[in-house]
């Protein structure tokens, strides 16, 4: 057999092309490199996938990683509610996040069907969490999924035997606005574990919830009993005096404060009442309220107690309970 000659070296070859003359001097044209012909190959993923199941559940620790893998293969699928994401993810960060048998899904194609708010809320906490995995699902099964309504904070308050708890969850609300400082909008998204951590941090939250309760004709319960609950946490028997002059309406001279507040949320009712309140600047009038009974201030009118909307200038801070 012949032996065959070994190849020569690409790049050590030499062409008479390479060389130009111009005339006066002779320039050398130098030969492109490898790395400016060829750009670097991008590196492969690390990401260990587990093995999906094909029927029935397996837990799986979704890690950011492995979470912007699975979301990389979701079918078509709704839009991501940002809030609901968010307050999943600050739940992870807490600690709070709490694992149940409402699996991660994927269909028969290994396309993710269910779970991109609880993945996008694995990477925006960037801890990793064990959730149960479905696999093999048929593509239909999608159309019902998550179409039962959701338990709410006080569907689960009732079941535990709680007292008022739709009124508990619409207090701890409000109550959790005015701790964050966002009383002035309607809010971000509250999970029920900020929620049940409101109502540890409030002791007398419970109690603020069944004495406003008592006097129906007084409302809105839930920015009432919020602003009690803050304001009896610094004033107690303050507080208890004027929750009382809001309640009754006794002995209360013209220009009280107790007693504009009072006639502002009775007249507030009605559909023709002037200068109507309405979300945030039914809570800043009741501050406001609360801010003059405690000064002892006399002759305040509604107007002085308004805020934003209903005032002059729609520059004023939110007020802040004294």
């Amino acid at each position: 057999m012949t032996p065959v000659a070994p190849a020569k070296n690409p790049t050590k070859s030499t062409t008479a092309s390479a060389t130009k003359t111009t005339g006066r001097k002779a320039t050398a044209t130098a030969a492109p490199t490898a790395a400016a012909a060829t750009p670097a190959p991008k590196p492969a993923s690390t990401v260990i996938e587990p093995e999906l199941p094909t029927e029935g559940l397996t837990k799986i620790l979704i890690t950011p990683e492995l979470a912007e893998v699975y979301l990389g293969r979701m079918a078509a699928n709704r839009s991501l509610n940002e809030a609901h994401a968010d307050r999943l993810a600050v739940d992870m960060k807490n600690g709070d996040w709490r694992q149940t048998y409402e699996p991660v899904r994927f269909n028969k194609k290994g396309e993710l069907t269910d779970g991109q708010h609880r993945l996008a809320a694995v990477i925006r906490s960037g801890k990793a969490q064990e959730f149960w995995v479905a696999g093999g699902l048929d593509a239909k099964a999608m159309a019902v999924t998550d179409t039962g309504r959701s338990r709410t904070f006080a569907d689960v308050q009732a079941i535990a035997g709680e007292k008022n708890a739709r009124k508990l969850a619409a207090v701890a609300k409000q109550v959790y606005y005015l701790d964050i400082g966002k009383a002035t909008a309607s809010g971000p998204a509250v999970s029920h574990a900020q929620l049940d951590r409101t109502v540890k941090a409030h002791e007398g939250l419970r109690d603020a919830v069944e004495k406003v309760a008592a006097v129906s004709g007084i409302q809105p319960h839930a920015q009432i009993a919020a602003v009690y609950c803050l304001a009896r946490e610094k004033h107690p028997r303050k507080a208890d005096q004027w929750l009382e002059a809001l309640q009754e309406g006794e002995n209360l001279a013209k220009g009280s404060p107790a007693l504009v507040v009072r006639n502002k949320l009775i007249s507030n009712r009605g559909t023709g009442a002037k200068l109507q309140l309405r979300g945030p600047s039914v809570a800043a009038f009741l501050i406001n309220g609360w801010n003059a009974f405690l000064a002892n201030e006399k002759g305040v009118t509604a107007a002085d107690l308004q805020w934003r909307s209903t005032k002059s200038t729609a520059t004023d801070e939110f007020p802040e309970i004294q």
